[in-house]
């Protein structure tokens, strides 16, 4: 359900709310695998590995093999990362017609309460910090969203915002080819020797968990984790290629500038800054706290058990919502007497 907004009926029929249903559906637009769009994303890309370790961490013994290949296989042979069996008979993807939250009708004998999972993720909501002068820039501005290839970037003059894993592992693939390339962060990177053991894994999402059951905003996964030294990262430092800069203060037709005057040429920026939860459309709800963000139990959020949103939070990465679609299922069973 990675991307999907979707409601989970457990095979039930699902009919509209008869008593005023709010219309919460946002745009459809799915991506199974968000990392499919990064078509060179494999197994063995610090993105993925970064990911796929700390999911590894979470799923039982014997249940995890990080042989795939390449992202997209992951999701036609996901190896050890599939479910049990029988822990998931039927989850049926429908978007409402009508635009309306949805009523699952449960078994004969079980009274029928709304239940509603969203797993729009982060994908469709791309963050563009604003810069003075953005607007006037002459050359091509995309963000990771957008990245299909390096070869886009062929001869060009190329300015990399971010200074997450995504940063990191872009501007190594597309160096190569480019005319001339430039790292900009807010903050210093902070890379990180120790090993991606279980010990760090349940720091990490600790430190998330905590913040989203006290309704903050989520922080950026590098933020929690760190960057991991791998042999390919520190290669790439030691190259030249991952050297930094701090920010630039505005943005001009031909490129950036810094308050002390200096200036760097760039026929593209490219924006690796992240994302945001896609949750606008749940704007209806008035589900966000005074600290900006959602406060949530687990997957459901606080204020109202019968909405789960998977994506968000701890579970916020491409492979990390496959168990947090297990739990939210786990728990709307229990509400529906399943």
């Amino acid at each position: 359900m990675v991307g999907m907004p979707a409601t989970v009926d457990s095979g039930a029929e699902t009919v509209p709310v008869p008593d005023g249903p709010v219309d919460v559906d946002p745009p459809v637009e799915v991506v199974p695998c968000p990392a499919q769009a990064v078509s060179t994303v494999t197994a063995s890309t610090p993105i993925a590995s970064c990911s796929i370790r700390f999911i590894a961490l979470s799923l039982p013994s014997g249940h995890f093999e990080p042989t795939w290949p390449h992202c997209s296989d992951a999701i036609a042979h996901p190896q050890g990362c599939t479910r049990p069996p029988d822990v998931l008979q039927s989850a049926r993807y429908r978007p409402h017609s009508a635009g309306r939250c949805g009523r699952s009708r449960a078994r004969p004998g079980v009274s029928a309460k709304g239940t509603d999972v969203r797993s729009a993720g982060t994908w469709t909501q791309p963050f563009w910090p604003r810069y003075p002068g953005a607007a006037d820039f002459a050359g091509r501005q995309l963000h990771t969203h957008d990245y299909r290839g390096p070869e886009a970037f062929d001869g060009s003059r190329v300015v990399v915002i971010g200074g997450g894993i995504s940063a990191v592992q872009l501007l190594m693939e597309i160096a190569p080819h480019t005319a001339a390339h430039t790292w900009v962060t807010r903050r210093p990177p902070v890379f990180v020797e120790r090993e991606f053991n279980s010990e760090l894994g349940r720091s990490a999402v600790a430190m998330v968990t905590e913040r989203v059951s006290r309704g903050l905003p989520p922080l950026s996964v590098v933020s929690v984790t760190g960057l991991p030294l791998t042999p390919t990262i520190a290669a790439a430092r030691r190259s030249g290629v991952l050297v930094r800069r701090v920010i630039f203060d505005r943005i001009v037709p031909d490129g950036v500038t810094w308050a002390d005057g200096r200036f760097v040429a760039a026929d593209v920026l490219f924006w690796c800054t992240g994302f945001r939860a896609a949750l606008h459309h749940l704007g209806p709800l008035h589900l966000r706290s005074p600290g900006g963000g959602i406060v949530m139990d687990g997957t459901a959020v606080a204020a109202d058990r019968r909405v789960h949103l998977i994506g968000y939070g701890p579970s916020a990465s491409t492979i990390g919502a496959n168990r947090a679609g297990r739990l939210a299922v786990r728990d709307i069973r229990q509400l529906l007497q399943l």
